[in-house]
């Protein structure tokens, strides 16, 4: 996109193993995506090696 900010906000959500690449995906989105207007996150269950 050659730097230029999307006009559109975005948002990720996901639920169980996609609530965890949401959490990734917006945690790493500045870096990777910065044109993107990431407006938020909803992760619902994430999954996690918690026993």
């Amino acid at each position: 996109m050659g730097g230029h900010r999307s006009p559109v906000p975005r948002t990720i959500v996901g639920h169980s193993q996609g609530g965890q690449a949401a959490l990734f995906g917006a945690h790493h989105a500045p870096i990777w995506t910065p044109e993107l207007d990431l407006r938020g996150v909803a992760a619902l269950a994430p999954a996690s090696m918690r026993r």
